[in-house]
């Protein structure tokens, strides 16, 4: 039996987990990462925490804690506030993230990554692959891209949310995605 390679996966919420981990983990052995720092308000973060490493225990999947710094976020999209969804501010905080799994993962020695971003339909695939690639190999590491919302992976990812009693949040996660639904 071949070992496999170890991917620590950036975890955006529990629900676009579902279909990731479904997908990766006959190919690796992974590692839930939770970064998030952008969602907000600190009790939303709580819960879709809660929920992402209760997805990882059903299924025996490594989790790897992150700390909750709102405040170095938020000054990381200074300017960028007025931006619409989708636009720059988003692609700098998908930076931040896939940024903050690299060095989760280069700490033990691991050299593939990916994000379950791909799951939402309302996510940029390619901005999402363009990242990914770019940091991947500034670091010299590998960025495992897969469209998961495709072949009805969205749809799957619903259901077994359903299944397993997950919490579907209604935006994005940071205070102004929030704003922009009320």
């Amino acid at each position: 039996m071949i070992d496999k390679q170890t991917l620590i996966l950036h975890i955006c919420c529990a629900p676009d987990a579902t279909i990731a981990i479904h997908r990766l983990r006959d190919r690796f052995h992974l590692n839930g990462f939770f970064p998030n720092s952008n969602i907000h308000p600190q009790n939303e973060y709580d819960r879709r925490k809660k929920d992402a490493k209760r997805l990882c225990d059903q299924f025996a999947i490594d989790w790897v804690e992150s700390e909750y710094d709102p405040e170095n976020w938020i000054e990381m999209v200074h300017g960028l506030e007025l931006e619409p969804e989708g636009g720059a501010r988003c692609r700098a905080c998908i930076h931040h993230n896939l940024l903050q799994t690299i060095l989760a993962a280069q700490k033990q020695s691991i050299s593939f990554f990916s994000t379950t971003l791909p799951t939402s339909p309302k996510k940029d695939l390619p901005m999402i692959q363009e990242l990914g690639e770019t940091l991947a190999k500034e670091r010299g590491m590998y960025f495992v891209f897969e469209p998961f919302r495709k072949k009805n992976g969205y749809l799957k990812s619903i259901q077994m949310s359903k299944e397993f009693q997950l919490y579907r949040q209604n935006y994005c996660g940071c205070i102004y995605s929030r704003e922009a639904k009320t």
